[in-house]
């Protein structure tokens, strides 16, 4: 009865502990909800997401956090993207909620700049993506929305453009263009002021080129209208310069869009812009897939997936074999006291002081 109850427990322990494992390697990721003029960020493998708007109205303002590792292939129709949220973490410092703000990157920090969560209240703090904690910098940082933030090769990040409310010389609160150029060391968390430019502008891009030390600000808008696309004005971070440069077929004058730096034509400086909402040059793509994650990732993923595979082997196997050892022994038990019984009812129906007597065909002769 004991190795019974013995057996039972150890049965009911390995099974609650395989139910765990499932249960921890089926959680549902974080759903974030649809936003606008949020932050999106690219540190390593993953992008990190900050702040937005939730509602058309951009009254709904947000200071979520949460990234997406992009190491990692999936499906979007088997189910969300696996985001992860980052906002459950302990810690002494959070951002206001924001929209507009730029980011940039100093080694394994996030930094955020402007933005709009007041207009007398700028925002400026970090993200410390391997200690995952807020910080607040002592530096003050630059009015305005929707500037940009790009990093040169030497750490120092160059603050341009963005709108904010002023009031003017005769009281009246007007929305102003910012034409600054602003330098900010993370070391030292010291500003200093670069050339301005003539016009001022709001929801730019800006591409820093690593060969040419030169930054390149594509589109925008501001008082006037959209920013001409004809030429483009480029900033030259060695000697703190602005230029032109003429382009041939420019697209459409946009605002609010994105510009990337094909790795491949770095030394050509050629800029590659995709405008947002072109739907006629838009292909939906449900499948992620990755074709060139790093060796050291690979073997990883791998080690990963041949211990979790092992694992769940040993814990069956594990199963299975007390079932069967419980099963065994139920049985043995069962067949003992069959013959214990046997053996009782034997002992019962035979007398000791009985004659044996031999069978009748096989009686002595007299």
């Amino acid at each position: 009865m004991k190795m019974k109850m013995k057996t039972l427990k150890s049965l009911i322990f390995y099974i609650n502990f395989f139910q765990t494992i499932i249960k921890i390697n089926c959680q549902q990721y974080f759903i974030p909800t649809g936003r606008s003029h949020h932050t999106a960020t690219l540190i390593g493998t993953k992008i990190y997401f900050f702040g937005g708007a939730t509602d058309l109205s951009h009254e709904q303002l947000t200071n979520d956090l949460f990234y997406l590792d992009i190491s990692k292939s999936f499906d979007k129709t088997l189910g969300p993207l696996p985001f992860v949220n980052l906002n459950n973490y302990n810690t002494l410092y959070l951002p206001p909620s924001n929209i507009g703000a730029a980011s940039s990157i100093f080694n394994d920090l996030i930094l955020y700049f402007g933005g709009q969560p007041t207009d007398n209240n700028p925002l400026v703090c970090s993200f410390n993506t391997t200690g995952l904690e807020w910080k607040n910098p002592t530096a003050s940082s630059p009015r305005g929305v929707f500037l940009s933030a790009v990093a040169d090769n030497n750490n120092r990040i160059y603050i341009f453009g963005g709108g904010f409310n002023e009031i003017n010389v005769n009281g009246i609160v007007q929305y102003t263009y910012n034409k600054e150029t602003i330098i900010f060391d993370p070391i030292n968390e010291i500003w200093a002021n670069g050339e301005s430019l003539l016009i001022g502008r709001e929801g730019h891009t800006a591409t820093f080129l690593s060969d040419t030390k030169e930054i390149v600000y594509i589109g925008g808008i501001n008082n006037v209208g959209l920013i001409d696309m004809t030429n483009l004005d480029v900033y030259n971070s060695i000697n703190n310069t602005w230029s032109q440069w003429v382009t041939t077929n420019p697209p459409q004058q946009r605002t609010y869009h994105t510009a990337v730096l094909s790795e491949s034509d770095v030394l050509s400086n050629d800029i590659f812009i995709y405008k947002i909402g072109d739907y006629a040059n838009y292909s939906e793509e449900n499948y992620f897939n990755i074709q060139t994650t790093p060796i050291i990732t690979r073997k990883i993923d791998r080690i990963r997936i041949i211990i979790v595979t092992f694992s769940i082997l040993i814990l069956c196997t594990s199963i299975f074999g007390i079932i069967i050892i419980g099963v065994k022994k139920f049985n043995n038990n069962n067949n003992n006291n069959n013959n214990n019984n046997n053996d009782d009812d034997g002992n019962d129906d035979y007398d000791t002081n009985q004659e044996l007597q031999p069978p009748e065909d096989v009686m002595p002769e007299p």
